[in-house]
């Protein structure tokens, strides 16, 4: 007896075995798919977040208070933000911020500053913008992340070129008593045609 139960162990177990390594590689499957299938919403939530490139950002999710993804508040000292954009000497181009002033950006924040940059003339220009920061005791703390500035551009003639500048307000300025002196922040951003 003890024979026959040991072989019909023996013949169900092998079969019972391979039903369930099936199920569990069924079930993996399945998991996986609905990993990706949520992928790109999983990616949208963390670029919106962390401000993480991959996806243009909105100015509303740069508004809010870095404090709500990180738990440092943002500081109750305002400042105005004034944007300024040149063209320097007589390059043919034509180069407008959308925003020309923000209110309320606090210490703790980001700011999207966008910018749309023409080529007027009939060829291609090689152009670069720079930018700086006024009063520079507020230049070290306004940590730019996104930025178009970083290389020279080919404008092509009549092309309108759409850019985004992102820039966060490092909480460590808050230790800098000069800091909390300043009231406006002026961001200037000068393209320069390059021979």
């Amino acid at each position: 007896m003890t024979k026959q139960v040991s072989s019909a162990i023996r013949s169900t177990a092998p079969g019972l075995g391979k039903t369930r390594t099936l199920a569990l590689l069924i079930l993996i499957l399945a998991a996986m798919s609905s990993l990706v299938a949520a992928s790109p919403i999983l990616y949208d939530v963390f670029c919106r977040v962390t401000g993480y490139g991959g996806r243009s950002a909105t100015l509303d999710a740069y508004e809010r208070p870095l404090g709500i993804v990180t738990g440092i508040p943002a500081h109750d000292h305002a400042y105005q933000v004034l944007v300024d954009a040149t063209v320097s000497g007589s390059a043919p181009i034509e180069f407008i911020a959308k925003q020309r002033k923000v209110d309320d950006f606090h210490v703790g924040q980001r700011i999207l500053l966008e910018f749309s940059v023409l080529n007027t003339s009939d060829e291609p220009i090689v152009a670069q913008a720079i930018h700086t920061v006024l009063p520079e005791v507020l230049a070290p703390y306004l940590q730019v992340q996104e930025c178009f500035c970083t290389s020279e551009e080919t404008l092509e003639p009549g092309n309108v070129y759409e850019y985004a500048l992102v820039m966060r307000f490092d909480p460590a300025a808050l230790e800098d008593p000069d800091v909390l002196r300043e009231t406006a922040i002026r961001v200037r951003y000068e393209y320069l045609e390059k021979s």
